[in-house]
């Protein structure tokens, strides 16, 4: 690298290094609702600090390899700028920006499926929710994952059981590094064969197009299973009210939108819906007896005289149900070869995608499956307005359990859908109202399981009266 270039690279390195550092203390004196932002801010500039150490050593290579300090210039100047994003993510990451109600609770969640990683939670303008992590093995911010949640969405706490899709991600990769060499094989096969039929058998410049039609159907593939796979994993611990917020965070587009690079491959909507009911609500419980996991909540809610909420879970499986049953969404994807090609991939691998979240999710503390029996309960503080975060196995126990976050999900949308349809001479500002409140009751039910949870937790360490005679 020319000595005019390489030093005026330098001086837009440490300019920009300089910048972040001071915008990093002045996000370090703001407020955020968890410890995770502060650390995280501590890690960024211990990043920043060997970076500058990194480059006052290349500066002193120069004059004996000017070519290949310019090039380790560059590339600390590369990791500084994939850096660049967090700024903006710790920025939304203060508690005025996020439900910083729900902040303790969701870090609580992902500590279980992710137990050596750290959550920070940002907004983001996206209408949708997202998750991030650094990936480079050697950095200490790799223990950092960023989650991003809808501002415009911020005190929805009925789409909010949404971040369970976004925990199965980084879970993926183990899974994916076995799935995918046999699936590229098979598709390597396929794709010769259709080339034999349309060219013979070809010249080096069918080879090479070959390599990139394989790789274009082996993306295709892992961005299908991928979020199918997050949203099997999202029904495993949270069950029905996935797929009931992801109808409601869909419902504005089309259901049926093949996949497209302007869409970054995402599957149909209907594709997604119909996978989840296919796997996650399926199959047996309750010591064998036939039927599926949402036939025995459905009991459970009879049981408890809830017999109209087991009427509008059962209304509105069919309502999803019926979407599923149309193949509109298949038809686009059969259409075009590389889709259909991809696709015919995807379902050989749902099974295994299916057992790899399942068993994950059964490592977690409660799911849905385990707690299904407090739904009632949270019905019945619903209806009081009270929010729904404690349950009281004993009568005489005055404290009670913390609420699982499942359960208080189910109930709070079964509470919202029995008025889904309204009066049409119903205002909507009415309507309106009912929905924040509900949503302001299930955020604070939230609020207070964390802390009910970390108050019981405390309080088995305090030493009892037994305890200190013993003792003495």
């Amino acid at each position: 690298m020319n000595e005019s270039v390489f030093y005026r690279l330098r001086m837009l390195v440490a300019f920009e290094i300089d910048s972040f550092e001071k915008q990093l203390r002045a996000l370090g004196s703001s407020h955020f609702p968890s410890q995770v932002a502060s650390d995280f801010i501590s890690h960024l500039r211990g990043e920043l600090s060997s970076q500058r150490e990194a480059i006052a050593q290349i500066v002193l290579d120069y004059g004996d390899d000017p070519k290949g300090a310019g090039s380790r210039l560059r590339s600390e100047h590369r990791k500084l700028v994939e850096k660049l994003d967090y700024l903006d993510s710790l920025e939304n990451a203060q508690t005025q920006k996020v439900p910083w109600s729900l902040v303790p609770t969701i870090e609580r969640l992902a500590s279980e499926l992710l137990p050596r990683k750290r959550l920070l939670t940002a907004s983001t303008s996206e209408l949708n929710y997202g998750i991030r992590w650094y990936r480079s093995p050697k950095s200490a911010l790799q223990q950092f994952l960023i989650l991003e949640l809808p501002a415009i969405h911020k005190t929805n706490a009925f789409l909010h059981i949404l971040v369970g899709h976004e925990f199965f991600h980084p879970l993926l990769e183990k899974f994916f590094s076995r799935e995918t060499p046999p699936v590229v094989a098979r598709l390597r096969a396929t794709c010769q064969d259709q080339f034999a039929k349309a060219h013979g058998q070809g010249d080096l410049f069918q080879k090479q197009r070959l390599g990139e039609i394989v790789e274009i159907l082996r993306h295709i593939w892992h961005r299908a299973l991928e979020e199918l796979a997050c949203d099997m994993g999202c029904a495993a611990v949270f069950g029905p009210v996935c797929v009931f917020a992801g109808l409601a965070l869909a419902s504005g587009g089309n259901l049926d939108e093949p996949p497209s690079p302007e869409g970054r491959f995402y599957p149909p909507w209907r594709f997604r819906f119909r996978s989840v009911l296919r796997y996650a609500l399926a199959g047996e419980e309750e010591g064998g007896q036939q039927g599926s996991p949402l036939d025995v909540l459905a009991r459970v809610l009879r049981d408890a005289d809830f017999a109209e909420a087991a009427e509008i879970l059962e209304q509105q499986v069919q309502v999803i149900k019926g979407e599923t049953e149309q193949d509109t969404d298949l038809q686009g994807i059969k259409r075009l070869w590389h889709l259909r090609t991809a696709y015919e991939e995807v379902e050989k691998s749902l099974p295994s995608a299916w057992n790899y979240v399942k068993n994950r999710a059964e490592q977690m503390e409660r799911t849905w499956l385990t707690t299904m029996k407090e739904v009632p309960t949270h019905l019945r503080h619903l209806e009081l307005l009270v929010p729904p975060s404690v349950v009281r196995r004993d009568m005489d126990d005055a404290r009670g359990a913390p609420a699982s976050l499942s359960a208080i999900s189910i109930a709070a949308w079964l509470h919202q859908l029995r008025g889904e349809v309204p009066d049409k001479n119903a205002p909507a500002e009415t309507l309106l109202a009912d929905y924040q409140r509900t949503c302001r009751l299930v955020l604070k039910a939230f609020e207070d399981v964390e802390s009910k949870r970390r108050y019981d937790s405390r309080l088995q360490q305090v030493p009892t009266m037994d305890d200190a005679s013993q003792d003495r």
